[in-house]
């Protein structure tokens, strides 16, 4: 884009007034931020586990829920190779990686009770991740 003379002379330079008006909104925004937001500390576990296709015996709660550790509020959890990495899962049959999926979370929520929900979940070919907060905090 290029700067445009106006009827009255003046110029006109819209990448110039994009980046006022975007300075102009993110300082309203920095005022009025309290009257929107607010600050809770929190804990988060982030984990990861290879399944390597196969089922868990017993529970997660070594897992997830260690004696040395609260609880936490927020649990970001991920698993690779819920299902065998072969042609026909990864290219044909979607079918077998949402039902391990559907495995995985149902053990996740007997491990965490009924004082979390799941917000956020994907599964692709031979992956899974998930979000589980505490429901008293959403």
């Amino acid at each position: 884009m290029t700067v445009v003379e106006q009827e009255d002379g003046s110029l006109y330079d819209p990448i110039a007034v994009k980046k006022i008006t975007q300075a102009w909104i993110e300082y309203e925004m920095s005022q009025r931020e309290s009257q929107f937001t607010s600050t809770v500390e929190s804990t988060i576990f982030c984990g990861t586990w290879n399944v390597n296709a196969k089922k868990q015996d017993g529970t997660l709660k070594d897992w997830l829920l260690p004696k040395s550790q609260p609880l936490s509020e927020v649990y970001a959890i991920g698993f690779q190779e819920i299902v065998d990495l072969n042609a026909m899962n990864v290219a044909i049959n979607s079918s077998n990686t949402i039902q391990k999926a559907q495995y995985w979370r149902e053990l996740i929520t007997d491990c965490l009770g009924d004082g979390y929900q799941v917000v956020a979940e994907k599964h692709l070919v031979g992956l899974y991740l998930c979000i589980f907060v505490k429901r008293s905090i959403q």
